[in-house]
Formats: C-alpha cells, sequence, structure tokens
C-alpha cells in the first residue's frame, strides 16, 4: 500500500499522522526504536495509507506503536514544515485522542511506552514538542 502523493514537479512526500493521546492528564509518548531520533523520545504517529482515513491511520498507528485503543477527539493542526522529518517531505495532521489508561507494550517501533506530566516535557524528536504544546492550548 502507497503513502506517497505526487507533486506536479515528480517528486513525492509522505502524508503522516501523529497522536497527542492524554490519559489521566498526562501524555503517552514513545522512545523511537529506529533512526531518525533513535532513542528520543515523540508522539505515536506515523504513515498515512491509501485505502485509510486520516482518523483510521491514527488509531492504527497509534495500536501498532503502543497496543492501546485510543478514541479520537479532534485535530490540533496541520504541520507541514518543509524539513519536519530528515527522511523526506512530510505533511502530518496531529489529533488529539484520548485512552481510558495505559496497558502499553513495547513493540517494534517504540523501545519504551510511558506516561508523562505533559509540564515538563521537552525536546521530543520531529517537531512534536510544537504538537503537544498546540493540543494542550485547546
Amino acid at each position: 500500500m502507497s503513502n506517497m502523493v505526487g507533486e506536479a514537479d515528480g517528486k513525492t512526500f509522505m502524508i503522516t499522522v501523529d497522536a497527542v493521546i492524554m490519559v489521566d492528564d498526562r501524555v503517552v509518548l514513545i522512545k523511537r526504536a529506529n533512526e531518525p531520533y533513535k532513542g528520543s523520545w515523540v508522539l505515536p504517529g506515523g504513515k498515512v495509507g491509501v485505502g485509510e482515513t486520516m482518523e483510521e491511520a491514527v488509531r492504527r498507528e497509534v495500536m501498532e506503536e503502543t497496543g492501546i485503543g485510543v478514541r479520537v477527539l479532534g485535530l490540533v493542526g496541520v504541520y507541514d514544515a518543509i524539513d519536519r522529518d530528515p527522511r523526506g517531505r512530510s505533511i502530518s495532521l496531529c489529533y488529539r485522542c484520548e485512552a481510558d489508561g495505559l496497558k502499553a507494550q513495547k513493540t517494534s517501533e517504540a523501545e519504551e511506552v510511558r506516561l508523562f506530566d505533559p509540564s515538563r516535557v521537552q525536546d521530543l524528536g520531529f517537531d512534536h514538542s510544537q504538537m503537544l504544546k498546540d493540543a494542550l492550548a485547546i
């Protein structure tokens, strides 16, 4: 299943989703198991498949990376800085989500999954610090 969208000049870019998941006033973060940003804390997320909506993609990506199911509450924003992902051009839709609890599991993409006090979170990989800040302002 392709997740690349063609531009007029023949180049491609990725459409991705990210999730700010709140559990009892704490945010779910994963420690990346792979490059880029291996070992860094980030929001769960990933590429959107051609046959799925953005909300379906965010629920799937969260389940794949954390093992937890979420309810999507709404869109935080669209993040499209040209250099936001070192792997190439990527446009991300970030969603605010909630879960009933953290029964997370380590996966091939996440070395660790933990809850954090969002006021203490700093220096997330990619542009996820801005996404978290924006979600908390809603």
